[in-house]
């Protein structure tokens, strides 16, 4: 199953799995929310770092060196994102698939207005000839 793409994935998973009934209990807690709960207290006590002051380094460190850091060096002349290329990769986006943090999915995008790939094609330009990626750019889950 790991070699699957996403739709095989989950085709081959419903003929496993699917007319099973569904775990509706877990340690005599039916409520999903204390399930949640549960699970978020157990994982949290396994998965800890073997020495606190060591995680603490590390994380400095990482910190330290995220600061300066600017990818790979490249001139800024060679790579363009153009309005066709930024039309292109959203017309391929997928669809169906999980929002991200805002809500945005695939298909907001490629039913938005025409002058979005203009804005996103000159936005990513302007990020690469400043060589700064706004924060929000690398954020991947909602902290709160």
């Amino acid at each position: 199953m790991l070699a699957k793409d996403g739709p095989t994935f989950w085709k081959c998973w419903q003929s496993k799995f699917e007319g099973r009934p569904n775990c509706t209990q877990v340690d005599d807690c039916t409520k999903p929310e204390v399930i949640a709960e549960n699970f978020m207290h157990y994982f949290s006590k396994i998965y800890i770092p073997n020495s606190d002051s060591r995680a603490m380094s590390l994380y400095k460190e990482y910190m330290l060196q995220r600061q300066n850091y600017f990818g790979f060096p490249f001139a800024a002349d060679d790579i363009i994102f153009d309005t066709e290329l930024v039309s292109k990769v959203i017309y391929d986006l997928k669809v169906g698939k999980a929002p991200d943090l805002a809500g945005l999915t695939a298909e907001h995008l490629q039913r938005a207005h025409h002058v979005l790939p203009v804005i996103l094609s000159k936005l990513l330009q302007l990020i690469i000839m400043v060589r700064h990626v706004p924060v929000w750019f690398g954020h991947s889950y909602n902290p709160s």
